[in-house]
């Protein structure tokens, strides 16, 4: 994996990307070591939503900061050879 995906500002503009619900799941998923069923029941939905959504949630957290990712190369490929790449 590029060191550039741990980027703090990187993953910072992806995070604020995400849908306050999806780092909600994200937060309690990864951060807080919560399981499916104990997210499900803090959050009154049922636990296949919350797999589901954590899947959406992780993906769409994975498409930004590729995204950002290669923007930030052709940036500095732009920058550094003074011309598009």
């Amino acid at each position: 994996m590029d060191d550039e995906l741990f980027d703090p500002e990187l993953l910072g503009e992806a995070w604020n990307q995400l849908q306050p619900w999806h780092r909600e799941l994200i937060r309690k998923a990864h951060y807080l070591g919560w399981t499916t069923r104990q997210i499900a029941a803090d959050l009154n939905v049922t636990e296949p939503i919350v797999k589901s959504q954590l899947h959406y949630a992780l993906h769409s957290m994975r498409l930004s900061l590729t995204d950002s990712t290669l923007r930030s190369r052709t940036t500095f490929k732009r920058n550094s050879s003074g011309r598009t790449p």
